[in-house]
């Protein structure tokens, strides 16, 4: 994004994408402690991937788990997050690429949509047609996917499957 002259960095909605680009071109490196799926601060990790700052997340919310399933480097306490700050290797044999596993859920309807789910975000029409699930059990179970790290919510109330 090229970076424009703000006339006034006051907090309005409408100034915080700018606000977040210029977070993002003054920093080396955009560290990430806790997001939800809609967070504005996914917007500044966007901006600043644009412009070649590395991504840094605590692992633990769904918009940075969704940022580590992406390719985000991540951690999962302050000690992983300083070593990845100065460069050094976190934890024996840990790749940077994966997130950490969460164990499945239990319930036989949450697997099935979790087998829906893929890398392409789906609306949840299609995410219960493709489960063979009710849209409003769908939509339940989305959100309970979501909440257990499994799903993050994209734009438009899509979902995707993390891990």
């Amino acid at each position: 994004w090229p970076l424009a002259r703000p006339r006034s960095i006051g907090s309005t909605k409408w100034s915080f994408p700018r606000r977040n680009q210029l977070i993002a071109a003054l920093s080396e490196a955009v560290v990430m402690i806790e997001a939800q799926a809609g967070s504005g601060s996914l917007y500044t990790s966007s901006a600043a991937e644009a412009l070649g700052r590395r991504v840094i997340v605590l692992t633990g919310s769904p918009g940075c788990d969704r940022l580590a399933a992406e390719g985000a480097a991540w951690g999962r306490n302050a000690d992983d997050l300083l070593s990845l700050l100065l460069g050094e290797a976190v934890g024996p044999g840990r790749s940077l690429a994966e997130p950490p596993a969460r164990p499945l859920p239990e319930d036989p309807r949450a697997l099935l949509l979790y087998a829906a789910l893929d890398a392409t975000p789906r609306d949840l029409g299609d995410l219960a047609a493709r489960a063979g699930l009710p849209a409003a059990e769908a939509l339940a179970l989305a959100i309970d996917l979501e909440l257990g790290g499994h799903a993050a919510r994209a734009a438009g109330g899509r979902y995707l499957r993390l891990g």
